[in-house]
């Protein structure tokens, strides 16, 4: 008898959380939600970020704010949140880089690995090689020849020592046996400039900035390094399509939140926004700002960060590439 008691309480108990979850889930949001963009205003990053909260308000309810916290390659942002009181309020858009720092071992604040929730979905700015529109390069298999007839080596604009494109460069470069010489530039602007004044031979770059060169017949699109072909810009080949399966790398976004945020609103969270991803208004939204959403469960997306640390670190510790 008491046995059974002891069981009727328990499973009551239980069935307390679960209606106290649900009605927490239900009031989410009840006051305002903190998303910290890891960047400053314009890119690619805040601008898909307030896209995705300016839906989830319209569609939800509730007010979520952005703010901008830039700096040290993410870290500023990454650690504020790994700081945060872990109740749903504050989020992390995070940015590729703070898998890359991870992969090269840099000494952070904060540990990827058991400082975060993974909320997902994956926001992902699709790379492609450009090159100037004079270049006699039209193709990959033109590239590497090219390339390869380089002795010294030839010369990327990169705009970021560790960032996507950088690496990216890296691993085709490793992959189709070139040597390169990543050049280090100011921005995607200041690559386009050098590639039109003919002072470097290609970079690795998001579209939407460098669509009027492309436009204007002033730089060409060789392929891009996703690993299908992008709605941005379908005529651009994959560098799989070119003989090249291995070469895949992307800028992408991803939300976040610190380590111990309730798993039903980590779930809620998730399973909005990729209700939001299947409106294509709102998929049109993303593509013209130049990304694509990629609709994950919170452990898909916890795997592709676990596999890009794994893909970028071999690409690191193969080229000997230090970020410290």
């Amino acid at each position: 008898m008491l046995n059974r008691l002891i069981k009727s309480a328990f499973i009551c108990a239980l069935a307390g959380l679960s209606l106290s979850a649900h009605a927490q889930q239900d009031k989410y949001p009840d006051r305002t939600v903190s998303v910290i963009s890891p960047f400053g205003p314009g890119g690619p990053n805040d601008t898909s970020l307030r896209f995705i909260t300016q839906a989830l308000t319209t569609r939800f309810g509730g007010d979520y704010v952005v703010e901008n916290r830039a700096g040290a390659a993410t870290q500023i942002a990454n650690q504020y949140v790994a700081r945060a009181k872990p109740d749903g309020y504050t989020l992390l858009y995070a940015a590729a880089p703070i898998a890359n720092l991870t992969a090269a071992h840099v000494k952070t604040s904060y540990n990827l690995k058991t400082d975060f929730e993974f909320i997902g979905p994956t926001v992902v700015t699709p790379l492609f090689l450009v090159v100037n529109a004079d270049s006699p390069v039209k193709t990959v298999k033109d590239f590497v020849q090219y390339a390869k007839s380089k002795a010294d080596g030839v010369v990327f604009a990169n705009s970021g020592l560790g960032a996507s494109p950088h690496l990216t460069a890296e691993l085709f470069a490793s992959t189709a046996g070139f040597k390169l010489l990543p050049i280090p530039v100011k921005g995607d602007a200041a690559s386009y400039m050098e590639l039109v004044a003919g002072r470097v031979d290609a970079t690795l770059t998001s579209l939407t900035a460098a669509l009027p060169f492309i436009k204007e017949n002033r730089l060409r699109v060789i392929a891009v390094s996703s690993a299908e072909r992008s709605r941005l810009y379908p005529d651009a080949p994959t560098f799989k399509e070119s003989g090249y399966p291995d070469v895949v790398g992307f800028g992408w976004f991803g939300l976040m939140a610190p380590r111990g945020t309730p798993e039903h609103l980590v779930n809620l969270t998730n399973s909005r926004i990729n209700e939001i991803a299947k409106d294509q208004g709102f998929q049109e939204k993303l593509i013209n700002s130049g990304v694509e959403i990629l609709p994950q469960t919170p452990e898909e997306f916890k795997t592709f960060v676990d596999e890009e640390v794994g893909k970028w670190e071999k690409v690191m510790t193969e080229n000997n590439i230090k970020l410290d």
